[in-house]
């Protein structure tokens, strides 16, 4: 008989749980004794420090899985302690173990074993997980709020620090440590510098330029404006910093009642924060001349530094006279990081614009392209018709999970009100699976619009009004729907084009992919 091969998998969250007997090495252990009780191979252990079990964004994690997700998986089994050390949210947990049954490998704990044979083992493992799910909410709710009072008493909760202060580890009584905020003098001094420039006139784009040419770096890392900018508008340098101020997960700001002040030493006098930030209103880039804040940049969401790779954005000069096209690296760090491409807006729009219409967009290539996307349509339409029934098989068994749940609350084995959230997820997934269906099925079949010459014709007038009229949003909206990118490198332009936004135009439809059609390139004039 064949020896079972299995991979196995360990994960702490924090250094308090290594502490205790949830260490790595001790997981190890016991996963070790069962193997050899049960003779299994071990293929390779996962170890995983430092990382929660509430989401997938583990670097070991998703290293096995992607071993795990081949044709012919070098282990048959995930070996863990318990189903929480893989995966604390009931959701996800489910979606990676469907999936690696689909390469017919399973997840195991060694305290919580079901046998797979049981018709009631995956109900039993999806009580699990809820309740594992749940007791990582109360965990959280709880370690919130011992770091909210830690905060209310003074001291700082750990983190990365604000440049221009450092932690310093305090006794407030035996064996008991805490942190305080410290000022790191050489970083206060620079901080005070760069107050002192701003408020002298200089930009932030010259200040980090300035202290990136003289070697001074963010412990480390170039200067840049965004830096300056943040450093400018932050109160903690006036002693007034918060914690509990975010909502991680969702990344947006809690109501500022939520917000627990902490004490901070004060490196900029509050006068001096105050004229900071008139002085930041007044040469906001919103306040400037109507003319400039009512025509929209035509190509700033796809146009691309050829040099860099970065966007590009707008520079004007003159007091606004005049407006380009630039390398936002440049504009933000200096020609340090990147030298620049800058290019006169009006010019450029017209090239482009020009090219666009009477090359890239010309009748003959639309055709061209129309008969190549037919024979795309034709080939892919076996393929099309496989993952149709594959979403259909996925639909059916999701349909078989809600059953049970609703078999299981009817005959009394758990109330309604514990699995509602699952039921929720499970429909939500039925939901998307019938979307890509029917996205799937209108994949088989190209719009029959597509080949009339009228429409065609009707779409070369339409881009050439919005092109050529003096309406910069109108063009600005077409821009958007039929091109990916822009790549400027001197004055070669390269263009990528969106096919299906320019199919979907002809065929009076929106858009429904982002592939592309074809890269074309545009010379500006010398």
């Amino acid at each position: 008989m064949e020896q079972i091969k299995v991979a196995l998998y360990t994960r702490v969250s924090t250094k308090g749980q290594e502490d205790k007997d949830l260490s790595i090495p001790d997981q190890l252990r016991q996963l070790n004794e069962y193997c050899q009780k049960h003779n299994y191979i071990i293929y390779k252990e996962y170890n995983e420090g430092g990382d929660s079990g509430t989401d997938d964004k583990r670097p070991i994690f998703q290293e096995m899985i992607r071993d795990a997700r081949i044709k012919h998986p070098p282990f048959n089994i995930i070996l863990v302690l318990t189903f929480s050390r893989f995966f604390r949210d009931a959701f996800k947990s489910r979606y990676y173990k469907t999936t690696l049954k689909k390469y017919n490998v399973r997840v195991v704990s060694i305290t919580q074993e079901f046998n797979e044979e049981d018709t009631h083992a995956e109900f039993m493992e999806g009580i699990l997980e809820l309740v594992d799910q749940q007791s990582s909410r109360d965990n959280a709710f709880h370690t919130l709020r011992g770091m909210n009072q830690n905060a209310r008493d003074g001291y700082y909760n750990g983190g990365v620090t604000l440049y221009g202060y450092t932690k310093r580890n305090i006794e407030i009584s035996k064996d008991n440590f805490r942190n305080k905020l410290v000022i790191v003098e050489s970083e206060a001094e620079i901080v005070k510098r760069i107050f002192s420039e701003y408020l002298k006139g200089k930009g932030v784009k010259t200040i980090s330029i300035e202290l990136n040419n003289k070697n001074i770096t963010k412990r480390g890392l170039a200067w840049s404006k965004d830096k300056i900018l943040s450093m400018i508008s932050n109160t903690a340098y006036t002693g007034e910093a918060y914690f509990n101020k975010r909502q991680v997960k969702e990344n947006k700001f809690k109501d500022k009642s939520k917000w627990i002040k902490i004490e901070c030493p004060v490196i900029i006098d509050k006068e001096i924060f105050i004229q900071a930030q008139k002085a930041r209103k007044e040469r906001s880039p919103a306040v400037v001349h109507p003319s400039i804040a009512s025509s929209p940049i035509l190509f700033s969401r796809i146009g691309k530094c050829g040099k860099c790779h970065d966007s590009l954005q707008l520079e004007t000069g003159k007091n606004n006279q005049y407006r380009y096209y630039n390398c936002r690296t440049y504009l933000r760090q200096g020609k340090r990081n990147c030298v620049g491409n800058r290019i006169e807006m009006k010019i450029l729009d017209f090239e482009v614009m020009e090219y666009l219409f009477h090359t890239m967009f010309s009748k003959e290539r639309i055709k061209a392209l129309i008969s190549q996307l037919n024979i795309q349509f034709y080939q892919n339409r076996k393929h099309i018709i496989q993952i149709s029934r594959k979403l259909a098989q996925e639909k059916n068994k999701l349909d078989k999970r809600i059953t049970n749940i609703y078999k299981a609350i009817e005959n009394g084995i758990v109330k309604n009100a514990d699995l509602s959230e699952r039921l929720t997820q499970l429909t939500q997934e039925k939901n998307l699976i019938n979307e890509q269906i029917d996205k799937a099925k209108a994949g088989t079949i190209p719009p029959a619009l597509l080949y009339r010459d009228s429409n065609i014709e009707k779409f070369r007038d339409m881009v050439k009004s919005a092109f050529f009229s003096n309406d910069n949003m109108l063009a600005k909206s077409y821009v958007k729907l039929l091109l990916k990118e822009l790549t400027i490198n001197e004055n070669i332009v390269n263009i990528k084009a969106n096919s299906f936004g320019l199919l979907s135009l002809i065929a009076g439809e929106k858009p429904t992919a982002n592939e592309v059609l074809a890269v074309g390139e545009a010379r500006l004039p010398e």
